[in-house]
């Protein structure tokens, strides 16, 4: 319980410290004495938001300190405990500070503490009830909330809501299947177009670059030839070809050997030459071979990257983008032929969800009206005390 409250420099209050008793405290006086000063105080001291407007005129900081006794209250010692802090010999002090210029401080049992960990023990330590808090009875809501807590019926709640997300979410999903199927039959037409023309075209992937390759050697085949031509006879054709001048390197090579064995560190070097030589000839001699002036292969690859050109103009930059394009559409087709079966499945579903959400509410059902006659029972015993000698609860 709070004992003692102290205040300094807020609004119009210069210095006040309040000493408190257990039981009930009245604070009385004529309109604007100071009584919500007091009470906005005290909020300032468990965590409420603190401006510079708070400060009395003409001073730099408000304070305000309250001693409370806590004794061995298990919430408030691990709360304490989970900041490092502890109350001494059972009572607990908070304090704030709150200067001109905005700038906060706060402190429990003299160890300084943010504003965010002031509020979670002070909502523990004080609950700060207005005028019109009774209002709340009236509200349905406040009503079920404080019958349930009465109840014990956290547990039943919980399924409920549970449930309930449940119930909604199977709707949703029949929802968004119907949704679905509606818009498929729609564009039918339009994804049967798709998936027919991008599966007809047999797609592969990396078959634009291969095209591309054909058409540049089908277009320039005569050039190529004649090049090829040309650098096999350079090699390996003519009198004078690289292959017979190293023929008679060889000799020449080997004669130098004969008269210098040191020079038997060359042959290596040579042997790699002449066999790098007679590679490249049967390279480009193959390469050639594949070479073909053939004007009707040329068509037929020029047809074909059009064609894949329309397809990626219409459904996407690359071959990969086609695919997915008439992948996709099929997809949406399959699922318009399936959506009858699917749309069956769901609505199994939302009727078992609506059976667990009955079932659910009954229980909570029965828990309340259990509950609620208990709880009349147990206010009317109170109401005497309050000078309701023949008051009713219901």
């Amino acid at each position: 319980m709070l004992t003692q409250l102290r205040i300094r420099n807020v609004a119009i209050i210069e210095s006040v410290t309040l000493p408190l008793q257990r039981g009930l405290n009245v604070l009385s006086g004529e309109t604007g004495a100071g009584k919500s000063i007091i009470i906005g105080a005290l909020g300032l001291l468990i965590g409420e938001r603190a401006s510079s407007d708070d400060v009395r005129t003409g001073a730099d900081k408000a304070t305000v300190e309250g001693e409370f006794d806590v004794g061995q209250a298990p919430e408030i010692t691990a709360a304490l405990d989970a900041h490092g802090l502890e109350a001494d010999g059972g009572v607990l002090v908070l304090k704030r500070e709150v200067a001109a210029t905005g700038r906060t401080r706060a402190w429990v049992n003299g160890s300084p503490v943010n504003a965010s960990v002031l509020a979670e023990i002070g909502r523990l330590l004080v609950t700060v009830h207005g005028q019109h808090d009774a209002h709340a009875l009236l509200d349905e809501v406040s009503q079920r909330t404080m019958l349930d807590q009465f109840a014990g019926a956290g547990t039943e709640v919980e399924r409920v809501a549970q449930t309930f997300t449940a119930r909604d979410d199977a709707r949703a999903a029949v929802t968004a299947l119907i949704r679905r199927r509606d818009d498929a039959v729609t564009r039918a037409d339009y994804l049967r177009h798709v998936a027919d023309e991008v599966e007809g075209a047999h797609l592969r992937e990396g078959e634009e670059a291969a095209l591309n390759e054909e058409a540049t050697r089908l277009t320039h085949a005569e050039e190529l030839q004649s090049l090829t031509a040309e650098i096999t006879g350079v090699l390996d054709d003519a009198d004078d070809a690289a292959t017979r001048q190293l023929g008679h390197l060889q000799r020449q090579l080997s004669a130098l050997q004969r008269i210098d064995p040191a020079t038997a560190r060359l042959q290596p070097l040579f042997d790699a030459a002449f066999y790098a030589v007679e590679e490249l000839a049967r390279e480009v001699a193959a390469y050639a071979g594949t070479v073909e002036h053939d004007p009707s292969r040329l068509a037929e690859v020029e047809e074909r990257r059009d064609a894949v050109y329309r397809l990626l103009k219409k459904y996407g930059g690359t071959v990969a983008a086609v695919i997915e394009s008439g992948r996709a559409a099929r997809a949406e087709l399959d699922a318009l032929d399936t959506a009858a079966h699917d749309l069956s499945a769901l609505e199994a579903a939302v009727r078992l969800r609506d059976a667990e959400l009955a079932a659910a509410a009954a229980a909570l059902t029965a828990k309340r009206q259990q509950a609620a006659a208990a709880l009349g029972a147990a206010v009317e015993q109170r109401l005497p005390e309050l000078g309701m000698a023949d008051g009713r609860f219901g």
